[in-house]
């Protein structure tokens, strides 16, 4: 069966919900020569950027599936979670090799039901195996290392299919539809889909979280680092900085017993720490922009404390995370802002901290420190990043995550009114406009209904206006 489902239809549910500045790159590349090209587009302008290449049969074409702040495909540049996939190498695969694409498709549905696992979205042909993909109302990039626990299950899951273990990160590119794979000729399309075109199963992602759950994977690092002991020296000296007191973001979060039956508080307490890298590193590069260090660099007393911290909450946020380009992706993210410092000075800035993130890859994550567990990387409290960055009040009201107790209520009250919120006094100066115009229009002779449709309200609301 053949669907009209395209790379526009799919971009169309991929892209919706972002901000006007979201971007998505589509890859190039020639089959004779291998060389790639890339070009990034506006996620509002995907319909005139795809019919640049939907239905091009001379070149491979792949592009990404999430939403990026920049143009580029850097994880740390993912500000929109779009879809969970799977790439399927049936052709590699001992037991599913050379049987009927619809076999193999009823096979991975069953697979599906029989893990509990919500179906997918879609299942398209890659012109050589299949992509399996779930996509998402969209969700911050902020649960990335949530994210990479459900991709991990998902390919654990499919292994049997010849699930490819190497692509589930979310930098990937997939094949583009409605375009050709060089290596056989053979069409990218959609083969099922949950729904009919136009009418997709889009899922949230908290239901992919709890369905399919973080990788046993994670779980047993995880499990391995929490048995831990209390007190054991480590030879990185990574807790000089942390308080002795819960840091002010961690606040009213219980202690819990180190034992098997704390995993899922483990997990929570993971999850916790990389939303924490995410939404500091998003501070710490909107401040530099507020300074306008992004134009002329870091200046002289501040550049090395920036850098650190900058450094740390980056490798944070991919706690865990499919990251064996991490390292560049943090390098390239410093030299942004520190330009005329040599890559070898850069480098060795990073590698100290990335020395932790590989120990915490490693499955030493967590080291006890005053009843709490922390990170191998350093964790400082807000107080600490506004007196060593030297943050101003005003300048903390801007910045979305990193608070003091005096800018905290002015933070909250400019984000409400930036997602469309409107103040009391505004609320209620339209409630005694409305009022007056629906007690003009009953004075007119108007009926209730008559002036319900007029404001665009109920009849209920009507009523109560005029009372």
């Amino acid at each position: 069966m053949r669907f009209d489902f395209g790379a526009k239809e799919e971009a169309a549910i991929q892209l919706a919900g972002g901000g006007a500045g979201s971007r998505f790159t589509v890859f190039t590349s020639n089959p004779v020569t291998t060389r790639f090209w890339s070009r990034s587009y506006r996620a509002d302008s995907y319909v005139e950027a795809l019919d640049r290449y939907e239905g091009n049969r001379e070149r491979n074409i792949y592009v990404t599936q999430h939403q990026f702040k920049y143009p580029n495909r850097k994880k740390l540049s993912v500000c929109r979670l779009c879809t969970c996939f799977v790439d399927l190498d049936v052709y590699k695969s001992e037991g599913w090799a050379g049987s009927h694409v619809w076999e193999v498709i009823e096979a991975v549905l069953g697979a599906c039901e029989r893990m509990g696992w919500p179906l997918p979205s879609a299942i398209l042909s890659s012109g050589g195996g299949l992509y399996a993909k779930w996509y998402l109302t969209g969700e911050e990039a902020c649960r990335m290392v949530e994210w990479d626990g459900v991709q991990r299950s998902l390919v654990r899951g499919l292994a049997e299919f010849g699930a490819d273990k190497g692509a589930r990160d979310a930098s990937r590119v997939l094949r583009m539809l409605g375009t050709v794979n060089q290596k056989n000729g053979r069409s990218v399309e959609a083969l099922w889909l949950n729904g009919v075109p136009g009418d997709v199963k889009v899922h949230e992602f908290s239901e992919m979280v709890e369905k399919v759950g973080m990788s046993e994977e994670i779980k047993v690092r995880i499990k391995k680092a929490s048995l831990k002991k209390e007190g054991e020296k480590s030879s990185l000296k990574c807790l000089e900085v942390c308080e002795a007191e819960e840091p002010d973001w961690l606040a009213g979060q219980v202690s819990y017993p180190r034992s098997e039956a704390s995993l899922s508080e483990l997990e929570r307490r993971w999850v916790s720490f990389s939303r924490r890298g995410w939404n500091v590193l998003s501070d710490l590069v909107k401040l530099a922009n507020l300074r306008g260090w992004d134009a002329t660099g870091l200046p002289d007393g501040m550049r090395d404390k920036f850098v650190f911290w900058l450094v740390t909450h980056g490798l944070l946020a991919l706690m865990g995370a499919c990251k064996p380009d991490v390292y560049q992706e943090v390098v390239s993210l410093v030299k942004s802002l520190v330009p005329h410092w040599s890559w070898d000075r850069i480098r060795n800035v990073v590698s100290a901290a990335y020395i932790r993130a590989k120990g915490m890859d490693g499955g030493f994550v967590w080291r006890r420190y005053h009843g709490k567990d922390y990170p191998l990387q350093y964790t400082p409290s807000n107080a600490l990043l506004i007196e060593q960055l030297e943050i101003e009040e005003k300048e903390l009201v801007l910045l979305d995550y990193i608070r003091s107790k005096a800018s905290e209520a002015a933070q909250r009250m400019r984000k409400r009114r930036e997602s469309g919120a409107v103040s009391r006094e505004e609320y209620l100066a339209k409630s005694l406009e409305k009022r007056g115009f629906a007690v003009k229009l009953r004075e007119e002779g108007m009926s209730l209904r008559a002036i319900a449709r007029e404001l665009g309200m109920s009849l209920g609301c009507v009523q109560n206006l005029l009372l």
